[in-house]
């Protein structure tokens, strides 16, 4: 029989599901593949695992086990189980972190963990937050009925709460006591002030947070210890008296200061007083701090003594014993002359000359510097062996003084002098006998040196009279000059 191709168009919506072949149990007609092509039966399985990839997946519902509850596949975020429980995995793991509730137990709303402890909304709206450690804080949020707006506690009962008027009452550590703080006061009008626990420890208040004139203490003010109290003692309505009851221990100082910082009073554990004084210390108690310190016998220059300074109201100041020495020096120096400024020549050896021109003294002569100007003081003595041979005495020094002028007073019996005066270097004039021979007599030399340009010595210079004999200068005479300018 001869094969004939029918072309055929089925109209539209004309075949019912009766006409369409049969398909598995639990599928439906889709495209599981990921190409285009005939459509395809696809179980519930494979429909699940199409819709993973969809960019808002859906949250999937959990299977049932003998157990009850079980808990989400690895790689699931969050499922429903049979009982209507919602519970998450974390980081894929198969362990729940979180339960939903269930209808039955009068729960809200129920959340717990995996080690059983649970955060539960109750039906009345409470929330109880609890732990798996007695130690650990738990929050409950109770309903208003109650009289209590949140209550804050452990499990152990320890722990504040909020009351519906405001206040706050907490439960100490010990349990043995509870305190209520009512709702705070207004702080209109108390910038001023502080809070302060009420007297019978019910409430707080606004207090004043200092003293001011006139004020009565009627307690005082004392420390927790008990130690210090202010009160008023005598001396009238300005006077306030400090009393400390407890014992100052050895390592224990009690530090007065007022405000202008410099009136400081210390009292250490061993009764000692230090500090600036007001003035009551009179000259007695001085005197006899005074006579009862310890002696130092050889003061340094930062030693210190006291002073009444006249040109500052007598108030008393503090001078250095550097200060000390410096201005008793310059004091001294208008009196005395230095040591620096006096050069002493000694005749150490007799010396003696026939000569009757001027000879030196070897030995008996003093340096003198430029530009100076001294006082001349010579002590001479003396001897001739004859008694019909006097002696010539003078002064010679560095050329071209600016002046230089002197006189020799010579002995000559007991009771007359030869006297001799001179202009220049090299002047004299010679005595004409001595009272005994060999026998030491005293000659004094006076005069000014006005010193010029040239530094040298000023030297003593000597002669015999006649040249027939021996005229001596006698070891011990000496040669002092003072510098005055």
């Amino acid at each position: 029989m001869p094969t004939h191709d029918i072309n055929a168009t089925i109209a539209n919506d004309s075949i019912d599901n009766a006409k369409l072949a049969n398909m598995p149990a639990l599928t439906f007609k889709a495209r599981r593949s990921g190409t285009t092509g005939d459509p395809q039966d696809v179980d519930v399985d494979q429909a699940s695992t199409m819709l993973d990839g969809a960019s808002d997946p859906f949250l999937r519902s959990s299977q049932k086990s003998t157990g009850g509850n079980v808990a989400a596949d690895a790689g699931k975020v969050a499922e429903f189980n049979t009982e209507g429980q919602l519970r998450a995995s974390v980081e894929n793991s198969s362990t729940p972190a979180v339960w939903g509730s269930t209808s039955g137990n009068g729960y809200a709303g129920y959340f717990s963990g995996p080690n059983g402890t649970a955060e539960v909304i109750n039906a009345e709206a409470s929330l109880s937050l609890a732990t798996d450690n007695a130690s650990k804080l738990a929050l409950i949020v109770n309903k208003l009925t109650t009289g209590v707006i949140a209550l804050f506690r452990r499990s152990d009962g320890l722990g504040m709460r909020v009351e519906n008027d405001g206040g706050l009452e907490w439960t100490s550590a010990t349990g043995a006591k509870t305190t209520r703080l009512n709702a705070l006061p207004d702080v209109t009008g108390n910038a001023t002030k502080v809070l302060a626990v009420a007297s019978d420890e019910s409430d707080v208040e606004w207090v004043d947070k200092g003293i001011t004139d006139g004020d009565t203490l009627a307690t005082g003010l004392t420390f927790p210890d008990g130690g210090l109290k202010i009160v008023e003692e005598g001396g009238g309505a300005n006077t306030m008296a400090i009393r400390v009851d407890e014992v100052l221990s050895a390592d224990r100082t009690l530090n007065l200061q007022l405000n202008d910082g410099d009136r400081i009073v210390n009292i250490t554990g061993d009764a000692e007083l230090s500090g600036t004084n007001t003035g009551d210390e009179t000259t007695t108690t001085l005197g006899s701090k005074i006579n009862s310190a310890t002696e130092k016998t050889t003061p340094v220059d930062a030693d210190m003594v006291g002073l009444m300074d006249s040109a500052a109201s007598n108030i008393l100041k503090k001078l250095s014993w550097a200060n000390i020495k410096a201005t008793l020096k310059s004091y001294f120096d208008t009196l005395y002359v230095l040591s620096a400024n006096e050069v002493v020549g000694v005749l150490a050896s007799t010396q003696s000359t026939t000569s009757t021109s001027l000879v030196d003294c070897t030995g008996l002569s003093v340096a003198v510097a430029a530009n100076a100007t001294y006082q001349i003081e010579g002590f001479i003595l003396f001897q001739s062996t004859s008694l019909t041979n006097g002696i010539g005495m003078s002064l010679n020094g560095p050329a071209s003084p600016t002046s230089i002028a002197f006189n020799i007073t010579i002995a000559r019996t007991v009771s007359s002098n030869a006297v001799s005066n001179a202009k220049a270097y090299d002047e004299f004039t010679p005595t004409t006998d001595v009272a005994v021979i060999n026998t030491t007599y005293f000659a004094a030399i006076n005069g000014t040196l006005v010193n010029g340009a040239n530094a040298g010595n000023l030297q003593m210079r000597f002669a015999s009279e006649t040249g027939a004999a021996t005229a001596r200068i006698v070891a011990g005479s000496s040669l002092r000059l003072k510098k005055i300018a």
